[in-house]
């Protein structure tokens, strides 16, 4: 286990086991088809900014691959508001859920250990969830809903 200091949190994980389960394929969000679902999977990775992808990826995180994801919120200026989360393999040592951490893009989290929807995969490990709101572009061709 690594210790890594984000924002107000101190971690322990594990990138390696955490990377080993995403790559060996765990359950996805089961997006549905609504307009708002179909344009964060028309997004991919590029729903997330560049810095927030290598700090997903230096914990061992598929940014591609998100827990859970749902509009968090009303839509304005050709952005949605998106909400979702991410596991991955460690314990939270230091900090709590009431702050809540911003950085490039708008990405706003928190981590803490009462994980929801926890794969399979990760049975058996310490669970770390990482929460996000984010507002992102509507890119699709039809209208972004109210």
């Amino acid at each position: 286990m690594e210790k890594k200091s984000f924002s107000f949190w101190q971690v322990e994980h594990d990138p390696q086991i955490t990377r080993a389960l995403y790559a060996a394929g765990i359950e996805q969000a089961q997006l549905c088809e609504c307009s708002p679902c179909r344009n964060f999977r028309s997004l991919g990775t590029d729903a997330f900014h560049p810095t927030v992808r290598t700090m997903l990826l230096a914990l061992g995180i598929d940014p591609a691959q998100p827990a859970e994801v749902h509009q968090a919120g009303p839509s304005r200026y050709g952005r949605i508001q998106y909400g979702g989360f991410f596991h991955f393999v460690g314990r939270v040592l230091s900090g709590d859920r009431e702050h809540l951490a911003e950085t490039d893009g708008g990405f706003r989290y928190f981590v803490h250990e009462a994980a929801q929807l926890v794969p399979k995969a990760f049975t058996g490990h310490p669970v770390i969830q990482l929460e996000f709101v984010v507002s992102l572009p509507w890119v699709l061709s039809e209208a972004c809903p109210a």
